[in-house]
């Protein structure tokens, strides 16, 4: 019943409320639409259009355009030509008052004409909540998490704001599954967190709980009075004098994580930083490393600038120190060797939503997928290769036929190039040092 008015209510602050009225009587009143074969169409698009609404999980307002559409048509209807301009005046009365507030409003509870929302001269302090985070971060590419979702506080407007002020080396973004890995500052709204919050409000109490595994990554430095009587935390991943997990050599026959499965995997941590709050180089091998569904085989790492720390809260990291490990800070991955074989790269297509069957062939610097799709044959052929500086990697569509649709390949060539410097999605850089796709494999510094 909430869902199927909720979207009324909204129609009539986009349409305003005559012509919502007079859109609705025509749709009702078959005598009161226009004498044509199709009359029927509008009406049925607009209960169409309501019908979906009901169902969405969200109450999004892009999805009011398909029935706002045909109610303005249906509000044009064989009413007397007074009524329609009588109408359409006070919709466009209603519209220059809505920034205006000149008249009052006249409403009742939700529904109602003249209604108005005036800039507030209100400060949100972006500007000195970004510059606290820059002055306070290291040099570099760095991210910040941002927990809300409000109007006068959002990831577009930290981001807008960040480019105003030129901040280059800062980038705002959301929180994920894995809530802030990698972000150097998280900043957490109280409050309101704005009409679509949704997860927004389970991680927030996460956060803002001292004695929960998040703050052991991360550390208020600040707070903000913000104008709706709120308060804007900002935090900065912490750093001790002490490794999170140890110094030296760690190896395990088998471990097995919540975000990959290992066989034959060693870890050398070697010194904890503590000046600057890191291990300086880690190297790591492992003669199965099962990612995502992805098998890769006899892999060797090293990752520079790293910091993390353990999540769990069952006890189990005094014997394992790196049980779901987070990732605070990461300055550079190398991969220093890699294999993925025929078999590996077919059963990770396979494992994909919707896809049934697959197979891969990997040789001649081509790699070949095909798949079945929803019962719908797809097939691929790329051949990625390194930029000749080492500054990414670009997949090299050779040809895609989709549905036996063959696709233009020049379309796509933007898309499938990965740059390897940092951004704010993946604040470290990378580092391969050759790839090669031959002989039933794809392997990294053969």
């Amino acid at each position: 019943g909430a869902s199927l008015l909720a979207y009324p209510l909204l129609m009539a602050e986009g349409l305003e409320l005559p012509l919502l009225l007079l859109g609705l009587i025509g749709a009702a009143v078959p005598s009161l639409r226009r004498k044509t074969e199709d009359s029927w169409l509008l009406p049925t698009l607009f209960v169409s259009a309501l019908v979906v609404w009901t169902l969405a999980p969200a109450r999004e307002l892009r999805l009011l355009l398909p029935g706002l559409v045909p109610l303005a048509v249906l509000a044009m209807g064989p009413y007397p030509r007074g009524v329609r301009a009588a109408a359409c005046a006070v919709a466009l009365l209603s519209s220059w008052n809505q920034s205006r507030g000149v008249l009052p409003p006249l409403a009742v509870n939700a529904i109602g004409v003249f209604r108005s929302d005036k800039p507030a001269k209100e400060d949100w302090l972006l500007p000195e909540i970004l510059e606290a985070a820059q002055r306070l971060g290291t040099s570099g590419v760095s991210s910040l998490a941002l927990v809300a979702d409000h109007p006068r506080l959002h990831v577009a407007g930290l981001n807008w704001e960040l480019k105003r002020l030129g901040f280059g080396g800062l980038g705002a973004r959301g929180i994920d599954a894995r809530t802030t890995e990698l972000c150097e500052f998280v900043l957490v709204k109280t409050g309101d967190l704005g009409p679509e919050a949704g997860p927004l409000v389970e991680a927030r109490t996460l956060m803002l709980d001292p004695g929960r595994w998040w703050q052991r990554g991360w550390r208020e430095v600040r707070r903000f009075p913000l104008p709706d009587r709120s308060e804007a935390v900002l935090f900065k991943r912490a750093s001790g004098a002490r490794g999170p997990v140890g110094e030296g050599r760690l190896r395990f026959d088998y471990y097995e994580d919540k975000a990959f499965t290992a066989e034959g995997l060693e870890v050398d941590l070697g010194r904890w930083d503590a000046a600057r709050g890191m291990y300086p180089r880690v190297e790591l091998k492992a003669a199965r490393l099962v990612v995502r569904g992805l098998e890769v085989e006899n892999l060797q790492m090293v990752l520079t600038g790293l910091n993390l720390f353990s999540a769990d809260e069952s006890g189990a990291e005094k014997a394992d120190p790196l049980v779901d490990a987070r990732l605070t800070r990461l300055e550079g991955l190398t991969v220093t060797y890699a294999e993925v074989r025929e078999e590996a790269l077919a059963a990770f297509v396979k494992s994909l939503d919707g896809v049934t069957s697959s197979s891969a062939k990997l040789d001649g610097g081509v790699a070949s997928v095909e798949a079945l799709w929803r019962g719908k044959p797809v097939r691929l052929r790329l051949a990625p290769v390194l930029s000749a500086d080492g500054s990414g990697l670009t997949a090299g569509l050779r040809s895609a036929d989709v549905f036996g649709v063959p696709l233009p390949t020049a379309l796509f060539a933007g898309a499938l190039q990965v740059p390897f410097a940092p951004s704010v999605g993946r604040p470290f850089s990378l580092a391969v040092p050759s790839l090669a796709v031959d002989g039933g494999a794809l392997s990294i510094g053969r």
